[in-house]
């Protein structure tokens, strides 16, 4: 049976979320999933409690911790519209119908918010293989072979541990905060990703919803 990503032209913008996105909510096996896009493009999927979602921009009140937040929420930041029945919506639930039986299926539409750095690091969890996982070290050098390749990727990132020659363990750790703030789960594997040791480590999602997903791909788990 083939795998049920492949690779196709995402469009990447860098810079943070719009604020005109929209919202909504679809149940998986894993527990409810909030989506966020526009028209027919994806650009967000979050669990429930998901460690680094827009909260604010999502209408979580219940995550806005701090003052510092609130004022965020007053003057920057407005919740996105809801919506139910949006192409964007769709087409995910029908890719998520063909990843729950195994079977082949292109992604949707996917457009993604981000520094040129953490879109390099999120389109190459999807080097991964289905069934398969790499380690932080694995994904960073991948990650870094492609900067190297392509040097402008670098210059907005002047805070990134980068040297040409170099994969530093200050540079791997870059790539596995990134890593952690994939806007996209699932359809971005960064389940996939596991510790030097092959410990299931760093999930945002949670996890148990990890242990899930690498459970239903197949993957060996140690």
């Amino acid at each position: 049976m083939m795998p049920p990503y492949s690779q196709h032209d995402i469009l990447t913008t860098p810079t943070s979320f719009p604020t005109k996105l929209q919202k909504a909510m679809i149940t998986t096996p894993w527990g409810n999933v909030w989506l966020a896009g526009l028209e027919d493009s994806l650009s967000g999927w979050w669990f429930e409690n998901h460690r680094h979602a827009p909260a604010l921009q999502l209408g979580w009140v219940g995550e806005l911790q701090s003052n510092r937040l609130e004022k965020k929420k007053t003057i920057n930041t407005q919740v996105w519209e809801t919506v139910h029945d949006a192409p964007f919506v769709i087409r995910t639930v029908q890719w998520l119908h063909r990843y729950l039986d195994r079977d082949s299926a292109d992604l949707p539409r996917l457009h993604i918010y981000g520094t040129p750095f953490m879109l390099t690091v999120w389109t190459s969890l999807l080097d991964i293989p289905w069934g398969k996982t790499w380690t932080y070290t694995e994904l960073a050098k991948i990650v870094h072979s492609k900067l190297s390749s392509n040097p402008d990727l670098t210059l907005s990132q002047p805070k990134i541990a980068y040297n040409k020659t170099d994969c530093s363990p200050l540079f791997v750790r870059s790539v596995a905060s990134a890593v952690g703030h994939n806007p996209l789960s699932v359809l971005l594997p960064c389940h996939r990703v596991v510790g030097s040791s092959g410990n299931l480590c760093g999930y945002a999602g949670g996890i148990d919803r990890k242990t899930a997903l690498l459970s239903h791909e197949g993957a060996i788990l140690l």
